[in-house]
């Protein structure tokens, strides 16, 4: 996958760009650091700008590398050693089809907490390892060595970047592992396919007086239960419904089913985007003595574990005024 225009990811795209124009400079000035060779009176505006253009540039045809050679090798590494039992812990190629059939906001805790910091360091050890294959082109067509003064730092320099290759490349792979756990789900037999029933929990059913949801396998403890579940939340003031005038059917159904919030002193209605696109999920009925809960999102987990044929309940006044 390749990063979305967002801040954090345009940087995080240009840190390992610069990161490997940089070391390629300073190999190339052999460590020296004089005036004929940084004329900093050249360092206007424009040159720091087509600075930032070519390491962003850069940075995404590293970005592409990871994407295309790297990850189709890791994920062929992976299926080989798993297939024949070589590995010791439990991982999988990264099923990507995850990223087209989870939510959005599933999608986006997954690139918050681990994918881009797996890229980032993956892309600055291809950085690393760029640089080492410049360094050894120097040294060959160069006579490197016999102009360097200062062969010491030279050492150093490649004893840090090894290590912190190694550092970072060892980073990635559990990442890797974490994200690998996380798109093949925990609860789906078969790891590599998404179907119309994969992560689903619960069903509709008819109670003696209402509709209600009830489970149709075991839910552990704080599974979040309605995956896939991609409808959205909106807030619509109170006061703008109310002043529709709508018929008593239309005005139930922001009573019955949607969240009453009070922001900054305004009555707000949290509905679904629209009623025909009412999920499973806003049908959970209220109980004091609930087995669900939802977090600040109002993305439902269960709280305690729920047996196949229980009913899911949640607490209304929790989160609903």
């Amino acid at each position: 996958m390749n990063f979305s225009l967002k801040p954090r990811q345009l940087l995080f795209a240009f840190i390992p760009g610069f990161f490997l124009i940089l070391v390629i400079f300073i190999l190339h000035l052999k460590f020296e650091f004089t005036k004929e060779s940084i004329d900093i009176e050249k360092f206007n505006l424009g040159l720091i700008f087509l600075i930032i253009v070519i390491s962003y540039l850069v940075g995404i045809i590293i970005d592409s590398i990871r994407d295309g050679a790297v990850e189709n090798f890791f994920d062929f590494l992976f299926a080989q050693f798993t297939k024949n039992n070589k590995l010791t812990w439990k991982a999988k190629p990264i099923n990507w089809n995850f990223f087209f059939h989870a939510s959005e906001k599933e999608i986006e805790k997954l690139d918050d907490n681990f994918y881009i910091w797996y890229v980032v360091n993956l892309n600055i050890t291809i950085s690393i390892l760029l640089a080492f294959i410049f360094l050894g082109s120097e040294i060959l067509w160069d006579n490197y060595f016999t102009t360097l003064k200062h062969p010491h730092i030279l050492f150093l320099t490649i004893f840090f970047l090894f290590l912190s290759g190694v550092i970072l490349l060892i980073n990635a792979w559990g990442l890797r592992k974490e994200i690998s756990e996380i798109t093949n789900g925990c609860n789906n037999n078969n790891k590599d396919e998404f179907y119309p029933h994969t992560n689903v929990y619960t069903r509709l059913y008819l109670t003696e007086h209402e509709i209600g949801v009830r489970s149709i396998k075991f839910i552990p403890k704080g599974t979040y239960v309605f995956k896939g579940d991609r409808s959205e939340m909106i807030w619509i003031q109170t006061k703008i419904i109310k002043s529709l005038n709508l018929s008593n059917d239309f005005q139930n159904l922001y009573d019955d089913f949607c969240v009453k919030k009070t922001i900054n002193n305004v009555q707000m209605f949290g509905c679904p985007d629209n009623f025909n696109n009412m999920t499973i999920s806003w049908y959970l009925n209220s109980s004091k003595k609930p087995n669900m809960a939802c977090d600040e999102n109002y993305d439902f987990y269960s709280i305690s574990d729920i047996q196949p044929g229980e009913e899911l309940t949640a607490d209304y006044e929790s989160y609903s005024e």
